[in-house]
This record gives C-alpha cells, sequence and structure tokens, in this order.
C-alpha cells in the first residue's frame, strides 16, 4: 500500500510542472493573439484614415491643407506596421498632394450654376496630378489587403504585388485611355471642328 501512495508523490510533483507549463502557454498565446489584434487596430486605423483622406478629395475635387496635414499625422506610426510598398503609397500620396497643395495657392473656391450642382475650378497645371491623385485609392486597397488577409488567416493569400510594378500598370492603363480617348484624335489645329 505504500508503494502507491510513493507513485502517487513521486508523480505529483511533473503533474503541478505540466499544468504550470499548459497555464504559461495559453498566457503567451492570449498575449500573442492580444498584439496581434492590437496590430490590426493600428493598421485598420492607418488604412482607414488614408482611404477617408482620398475619398474626401475625391468628392470635394480638391485637397485642404488641414485634411493633408490632419492626415499625415494620422498615419505618421505607420512606418513601424507595414512592409515598404505601404511606406512607398504613403510617400506618393503625401508627394502629390503636396504638389497640387503647393503649386498654386490661388485656387478658385467652388462656382454655383445652379441648386443642384456645383462646379469646381481646378488650376489646370494640377488637373494631370489631381487625374493621378485619384488612382491611389485602388493602389491603397490592392497593397493594404495582404495585412488584413494574413490576420485573418486566409489559408490562399496571393503573393503581394510590389508597387513599383502595380504603378507601372497604372500608368500603362493611363497612357491607353489618353490614346483612346477623342482629344487624342485631334492631333493637329487643322482638325479642330470650329
Amino acid at each position: 500500500m505504500t508503494s502507491w501512495i510513493q507513485i502517487l508523490q513521486a508523480l505529483l510533483t511533473p503533474t503541478i510542472g505540466l499544468i504550470a507549463a499548459y497555464v504559461a502557454w495559453q498566457q503567451y498565446r492570449l498575449a500573442k493573439q492580444k498584439h496581434d489584434i492590437d496590430i490590426f487596430n493600428r493598421r485598420m486605423q492607418v488604412y482607414k484614415t488614408t482611404v477617408a483622406f482620398l475619398v474626401k478629395c475625391e468628392k470635394d475635387v480638391a485637397i485642404s491643407e488641414d485634411d493633408f496635414y490632419e492626415w499625415i499625422r494620422d498615419v505618421s506610426d505607420a512606418e513601424f506596421l507595414f512592409g515598404q510598398e505601404i511606406l512607398d503609397l504613403l510617400e506618393d500620396i503625401e508627394r502629390t498632394a503636396a504638389a497640387i497643395i503647393f503649386a498654386d495657392k490661388t485656387n478658385q473656391p467652388p462656382v454655383p450654376i445652379d441648386d443642384e450642382y456645383e462646379m469646381v475650378t481646378i488650376d489646370p497645371k494640377n488637373v494631370d496630378r489631381f487625374n493621378d491623385f485619384l488612382t491611389f485609392r485602388g493602389k491603397a486597397t490592392e497593397l493594404f489587403a495582404p495585412y488584413f488577409q494574413t490576420f485573418l488567416k486566409f489559408k490562399s493569400v496571393q503573393k503581394q504585388s510590389r508597387y513599383k510594378e502595380l504603378i507601372k500598370e497604372r500608368q500603362d492603363a493611363l497612357e491607353k485611355f489618353h490614346q483612346e480617348s477623342p482629344a487624342s484624335r485631334l492631333s493637329d489645329e487643322n482638325d479642330i471642328p470650329f
């Protein structure tokens, strides 16, 4: 009878050790999940802020200097959360927006035409820049997506495309569009219909 008691006493210490190890592993797992959720939330905030800024600029057909500085402040911690392709995208957005804002401080305010619509005038030098600026929302969605899919543990996450390749594809599509547009067909002054 004493042999069973000695065996149980001998097994008690390893059992307590295994239970302690299991509890420590569970605490580690929960801490890692909490950290992953925190990173996800911070990344999502940068994404939402960027898209909201781009949508507001698209809606207003202008870039407010106050909104620009607020956006820069809100995405300042992106370099700690994302890879180089997102940082390149944010840098391009910042550079293009700054060029539009500071190219000419004499942008005219909206001119009302009737009760329903407003006509917004943009400095002709900035039209191409603003058209390029409007493409950033699609690029942002494509480039940010893998960061959120990884967190959600999608098994078939495609390899993330490089930002410069995406820029090249967009530029090729834009060039093709400009070549096919009716304005490009009027190549010299004799073709002008008036």
